[in-house]
């Protein structure tokens, strides 16, 4: 059996029509209920670098038995030209010194 921490993690693939562009890693977490996709920000949008794809393709593990059992899912990144995927926002611990 695999360790189910190691199945958190997926490779995602950007995409701009059918061309990819690049590949990367990501997450999974869950958080009431839903399942969402961490990964770095530059990997969906970086415009300093050109880097604006309009999909990703992620793999999942179907069998947390056989590895080798997988599926890959693709995943618009926009509707309409608005974007559907949201940027998480983090906080910024502060250090004070005496």
């Amino acid at each position: 059996m695999v360790e189910s921490i190691l199945l958190t993690a997926t490779r995602v693939a950007t995409f701009l029509g059918s061309q990819l562009l690049t590949t990367a890693s990501g997450f999974f977490f869950e958080r009431d209920g839903r399942m969402f996709l961490v990964t770095s920000r530059h990997v969906v949008f970086d415009q300093p670098s050109s880097h604006l794809p309009d999909r990703l393709e992620i793999t999942i593990h179907l069998d947390d038995n056989d590895l080798t059992r997988v599926t890959v899912l693709s995943l618009r990144l926009y509707s309409e030209q608005r974007a559907v995927w949201r940027q998480g926002k983090d906080s910024v611990a502060r250090l004070t010194w005496p």
